[in-house]
């Protein structure tokens, strides 16, 4: 549901039942990131990136998305490695914290994260992305192409077959991509953003078939 604005259940008309296991998705979906993951800005629920990759390969999604909260916290991590019920996650890390952090603190952090991910899960593929394009791209600061070395080189360091390293800006290419925050997607951004990260995906999932 929508962080930012009030929900209201209304009801249910009609002869309904929950779905029976054969109605089920065979497979689950992670998705670990920022509001832009759990989907600030998008038009509805349904509208984000997210839910328009579970939606094209066929899964359930389970959106941990984090507005302005996404800090790779261990027992996060932890948390995620502990759960049985997904197949497959979209790793998104960088921009709620590169503000506050200096780059070492940030590679430390990421390294951490995904280490326990992929010492825990090691039957499970990760897709790893760093920043999304945002403003820092415009102004000039170095700062984000440090960030984006950084996860690079964690993922890199791990030398984990099913940890893969996605650049954020092969995901949002260009400005009008995002809204006028030079942060958030767009509607049209969410849609361009599935499915880049669906090619990403899909090969490798039905390589594993």
């Amino acid at each position: 549901m929508p962080y930012d604005w009030k929900a209201y259940y209304i009801g249910v008309k009609g002869e309904v039942s929950p779905p029976r296991p054969e109605q089920m998705p065979s497979r689950r979906y992670l998705a670990y990131g920022s509001s832009i993951t759990h989907g600030g800005d998008a038009v509805r629920p349904t509208g984000t990136y997210a839910m328009g990759i579970a939606r094209a390969l066929g899964c359930d999604l389970i959106n941990l998305g984090f507005a302005g909260s996404a800090q790779m916290d261990i027992a996060l991590a932890h948390y995620i490695a502990n759960r049985e019920d997904w197949d497959f996650a979209t790793i998104e890390m960088g921009i709620n914290v590169i503000d506050s952090w200096d780059t070492a603190t940030f590679a430390g952090k990421v390294g951490d994260f995904l280490t326990v991910l992929a010492s825990r899960r090691p039957d499970r593929w990760l897709f790893i992305t760093d920043l999304y394009l945002n403003r820092r791209d415009f102004d000039g600061s170095g700062k984000v192409k440090e960030y984006r070395e950084a996860v690079q080189r964690a993922v890199h360091n791990l030398a984990f077959r099913r940890a893969v390293y996605i650049p954020g800006t092969r995901i949002v290419r260009s400005a009008p991509e995002l809204t006028s925050d030079l942060v958030h997607p767009s509607a049209a951004g969410h849609e361009a953003m599935a499915a880049r990260w669906v090619r990403e995906i899909e090969s490798r999932l039905n390589g594993e078939a």
